[in-house]
């Protein structure tokens, strides 16, 4: 496929207009809150952020200055780790594990010149549902940590759903974008 000079962008994650999206509850912006949970962050606690805890009914002790939220990769673990790439590949029929696929997959770009495309488009799907189905599992390949008892109390859906799975919000920002690229 080196020398079909097409070149695509295949992008998933918090993008285009969903990155400004506020989120309900924190007045975060989607792409905020996802880069927040991708990464992990300390946030200091502040007399402001104390009194509102205080009145959602959530109690830090005298000596807590910052509140710790753990990385929780929905994008780097699910891609860059485990056999994301191969099953990438062999959904698309590319890998050496997938014959069958390859032949065709040959066959298809010497007689149809948008297959390349297609194939991308195809990629890019296969991404989003393995981006989603790390939100459903609460983390891929890897666990995520469990949510701490002040998340558990503040939720707002069912307490025991995996981590990032309280409104469905964040993993519904989550979308795929498929260019040529000139």
């Amino acid at each position: 496929m080196d020398n079909l000079d097409q070149k695509v962008s295949i992008k998933v994650g918090i993008i285009g207009e969903d990155a400004y999206e506020q989120h309900s509850d924190s007045g975060l912006t989607m792409a905020q809150l996802g880069a927040i949970h991708e990464f992990g962050a300390t946030i200091k606690v502040t007399p402001k952020m104390r009194a509102y805890l205080h009145y959602k009914g959530i109690h830090l002790k005298d000596s807590t200055t910052t509140i710790t939220i753990p990385a929780r990769s929905f994008l780097r673990d699910t891609f860059f780790t485990g056999d994301a790439k191969e099953r990438l590949m062999d959904f698309a029929g590319l890998s050496e594990n997938a014959e069958f696929n390859k032949e065709f997959v040959e066959y298809k770009l010497i007689t149809d010149p948008n297959f390349f495309y297609k194939i991308c488009q195809a990629i890019g799907a296969q991404a989003l549902q393995m981006v989603q189905d790390s939100f459903r599992a609460g983390g891929y390949p890897t666990p995520w940590q469990p949510i701490s008892s002040i998340t558990r109390k503040n939720r707002k859906g069912d307490p025991n759903n995996p981590p990032l799975n309280d409104t469905g919000a964040l993993m519904d920002s989550i979308s795929v974008e498929v260019k040529r690229i000139q």
